[in-house]
């Protein structure tokens, strides 16, 4: 496979926003590919994913002859775009136009989503408006409001991840050089809670996606780590959403493994998963 780095245009009622992004190639193509892929990042992330995850995801699927498209969302990574103004809806509009982009670039028959965290949201949203044939949806938190039960999982992880740094002699040498943030720490445990309103402004859609779901549903691989605080409410909602619309929940979860699966072991695992997701008939 190999790599070529790609910009495309979406327009806005004012003007055209520029979305740069990586596209994963098989090193021939003697016909249109039966599928391509597109993988979107997370709210705060850009086209790499937590840990360049997209990136190996992208490549394996590129050396099975899928095409694969990983792109900046809007206001992230050096796509044109504020971040402070970019809002779901846009993400989901950038979405759209990448799948477009993709078919044109390659050719490919059916495209998949492949979102991680709010990218997950991101590719719900899309498929509502323009349907893809799968959805591989790494650690996607409800479009609902964060719940005060999810809030103080999220909380008390924090805590338990600050008192296993504070157990470490490297901590301490850092606090004696002064390289402690407290403010930060106290700033990053407040997060985890209710998020504020302009930041659940922006994570919100005008639409209702999850009506909107239930009437184009896909089939669909929810994977969540088990070591992150949030994943059990998540895990509920998308189950009891899947059996109410009559589908086969395909849930998977990586034991121990954190929201952002950093470690070489659950990465692994997630990679595979996806990919013999999207590939199976």
């Amino acid at each position: 496979m190999y790599e070529k780095s790609v910009v495309f245009g979406r327009k806005t009622a004012t003007d055209e926003i520029c979305l740069a992004g990586t596209l994963a190639l098989p090193q021939e193509i003697t016909s249109a590919p039966e599928l391509g892929v597109i993988t979107i990042h997370g709210w705060g992330g850009t086209r790499c994913g937590p840990h360049r995850i997209m990136v190996r995801i992208g490549r394996r699927l590129a050396a099975q002859n899928i095409p694969t498209l990983r792109f900046d969302l809007s206001g992230r990574g050096i796509s044109d775009g504020k971040a402070k103004e970019t809002n779901l809806d846009d993400m989901i509009a950038d979405t759209i136009r990448a799948r477009e982009f993709l078919i044109t670039e390659t050719g490919c028959k059916n495209v998949a989503y492949c979102g991680i965290c709010s990218g997950g949201n991101v590719a719900i949203g899309a498929h509502t408006l323009a349907p893809v044939s799968r959805l591989a949806l790494i650690s996607t938190l409800p479009f609902s409001a964060r719940s005060g039960t999810m809030a103080r999982r999220k909380i008390i992880s924090r805590f338990s991840e600050y008192a296993r740094k504070a157990a470490s002699l490297n901590t301490w040498k850092r606090l004696f050089r002064g390289e402690i943030n407290f403010r930060g720490v106290g700033n990053t445990i407040a997060a985890s809670g209710i998020e504020s309103g302009a930041a659940r402004k922006l994570k919100d859609s005008k639409r209702d996606i999850m009506k909107a779901f239930a009437s184009v549903p896909a089939p669909c691989r929810f994977i969540y780590g088990g070591g992150d605080p949030e994943w059990q409410d998540a895990w509920k909602y998308y189950d009891e959403f899947c059996k109410a619309q009559s589908i086969t929940p395909d849930m998977k979860l990586v034991d121990g493994a954190n929201h952002n699966f950093y470690t070489t072991d659950w990465s692994r695992e997630v990679e595979d998963s996806v990919i013999e997701f999207l590939v199976k008939d």
